[in-house]
């Protein structure tokens, strides 16, 4: 790849957060406990990961969900607050759709 406009988007399909939010519906401890370990090694989550945890309901998988979240925010960014700002720079989305239509004076 030589610039960053010759990558290509990888879309999901519409059914998949909602057919692994499915799969997730119940509260599976030992699979947020693996999650929270993977998350540890700062290796990223996969959507199915993040599905399982989406299920978390009692306080005290919460908490220990709150706190590793807090240990691997601090490991990646240090002890300060960052935030993402979207610069846009263009009027077309990514399937090539105007989104931003300026009006032409007549």
């Amino acid at each position: 790849m030589e610039h960053a406009a010759d990558t290509k988007a990888v879309w999901l399909h519409a059914s998949a957060p909602e057919g692994l939010l499915e799969k997730h519906q119940a509260e599976d401890r030992q699979h947020v406990r693996d999650v929270q370990d993977k998350a540890r090694s700062l290796s990223g989550l996969s959507l199915e990961d993040v599905a399982g945890l989406m299920a978390v309901h009692s306080q005290d998988l919460l908490d220990e969900l709150f706190h590793t979240a807090k240990s691997v925010k601090e490991e990646s960014y240090g002890n300060r607050i960052v935030l993402f700002a979207p610069l846009y720079i263009s009027n077309l989305c990514s399937n090539g759709v105007p989104v931003l239509r300026i009006p032409t004076i007549q």
